[in-house]
């Protein structure tokens, strides 16, 4: 009897303790398990552990949410990357296409420039020089190409003298084989010459003259225009014994020079400085 009853308060005393474990337990899967599911399963299979099995994977279910957060940190950290990738990407296109405005700019900046020219070369002067301060000659005619019926039945060409401001100490001189030339209108001698592969045609010999005298003039400020007569056959001038004209000269290009010729000089007795200005102009003959 006396070892039942022992045996009995053993069983007691067992199941007590069986009690006491559970409960510290249900306490393990609570604290373990309010953060992470899988704290709660280990928790419960390894109840004779004292809990403590749950309380690290609590421990570890903290750690896989820092995880998360981190992936959340450098998924962050990649969009503001792509970002500022497309930003930069559309401002440097951006900047390449203003590139591109302002190439086709220079290109119709030329394309002008070239009109210009052209439309430039469509009169009748090639060349102009002048080593007279303040005088010019320019061919003023915009269309110096004939037919050859057109010359024959007389043709002008437009030119005129220019000066720009006072010219003082001028001596003009004549250009014809006899010194026949007088001052025209602007106080310079015009001289007309028309040259070419076939002939050529000019007022080079109308006789003998005295010439000018040696007192300087001043050129006063105008323009004065004048015209280059031509029936299209060659001559050099009648001279002093009535030489006739020659024969139409044939199609082809001729060469106009309108020309001016002398010097200057400072007092009476001072030192002459020649000087000449002219201007040329291409005459075509056509069919």
């Amino acid at each position: 009897m006396t070892i039942i009853r022992g045996m009995g308060i053993i069983g007691l005393v067992a199941g007590g303790l069986l009690a006491t474990l559970s409960a510290c337990g249900e306490d393990g899967d609570r604290r373990g398990g309010g953060e992470a599911e899988p704290g709660e399963v280990d928790g419960g299979e390894g109840e004779g552990e004292v809990g403590g099995d749950p309380g690290g994977e609590g421990e570890e279910g903290e750690g896989e949410g820092e995880q998360v957060a981190g992936d959340g940190e450098g998924e962050g950290e990649e969009g503001e990357g792509e970002e500022g990738g497309e930003g930069e990407g559309e401002e440097s296109g951006e900047g390449e296409g203003e590139g591109g405005e302002s190439g086709e700019g220079e290109g119709e900046g030329e394309g002008e420039a070239g009109e210009g020219e052209g439309e430039g070369d469509g009169g009748c002067q090639i060349e102009a020089v002048s080593d007279l301060d303040g005088a010019r000659i320019e061919v003023t005619a915009d269309d110096c190409e004939f037919t050859l019926a057109q010359a024959a039945a007389g043709i002008e060409v437009a030119w005129r003298v220019v000066i720009d401001r006072d010219v003082v100490g001028v001596l003009p001189r004549p250009q014809d084989a006899g010194g026949c030339g007088q001052p025209g209108p602007s106080g310079l001698i015009v001289f007309e010459r028309l040259t070419g592969d076939a002939g050529g045609y000019c007022l080079c010999d109308t006789g003998l003259c005295m010439g000018p005298g040696d007192d300087t003039i001043t050129l006063r400020p105008g323009e004065h225009p004048g015209t280059f007569e031509w029936d299209g056959r060659q001559w050099a001038g009648p001279s002093d014994t009535g030489n006739r004209k020659g024969d139409p000269l044939p199609a082809g290009d001729y060469t106009l020079e309108v020309s001016a010729v002398g010097s200057t000089r400072v007092g009476v007795d001072g030192p002459e400085t020649p000087f000449r200005l002219a201007a040329t102009a291409r005459i075509r003959l056509i069919e």
